[in-house]
């Protein structure tokens, strides 16, 4: 598992035991084969979890092949389908690792997250990113490896 999302694991069992999240999608974009989904079920809500991946990096035939033999069988779809089909369920957390965010930062933000967690990485790496983060969101936290990012209440 990447690093990362040993991070990830941790910080949202924290929320959910804190009553910020529960009730509402976790979204992992880019989820590529959808292993993050895989260990998130394992404590949140199977029909919570959601991935969004373009397949540039693996068709979308093997992340759903791969997805039967490991019997997850997660929602993994393109963002337009998502789009498509999105529920009227509010977003609490959209995980944006091992990707460059500023690829996909607007669709991130269209997808209207309480929570976004994206790699430490990106704090230093990308000042556009974080400027444009700090219009909706206040950092909750940050360590080594995530920040995760709290929506603004308005």
């Amino acid at each position: 598992m990447y690093p990362a999302n040993i991070f990830v694991i941790n910080e949202i069992k924290k929320l959910m035991n804190d009553g910020q999240i529960g009730e509402g999608l976790i979204i992992d974009y880019p989820s590529g084969i959808g292993n993050l989904l895989i260990y998130l079920m394992t404590f949140y809500k199977k029909e919570y979890l959601y991935g969004i991946d373009n397949f540039e990096q693996i068709s979308k035939e093997d992340v759903d092949l791969y997805q039967n033999l490991v019997n997850g069988n997660f929602k993994i779809q393109t963002n337009e389908d998502f789009n498509k089909v999105k529920l009227n369920q509010e977003i609490d957390v959209v995980i944006c690792i091992e990707l460059s965010l500023d690829k996909i930062l607007n669709s991130v933000l269209d997808l209207n997250p309480k929570f976004l967690i994206i790699e430490t990485m990106y704090v230093s790496r990308y000042k556009n990113i974080i400027k444009k983060l700090d219009q909706i969101f206040n950092i909750y936290l940050i360590n080594e490896s995530i920040v995760i990012f709290k929506k603004k209440q308005i």
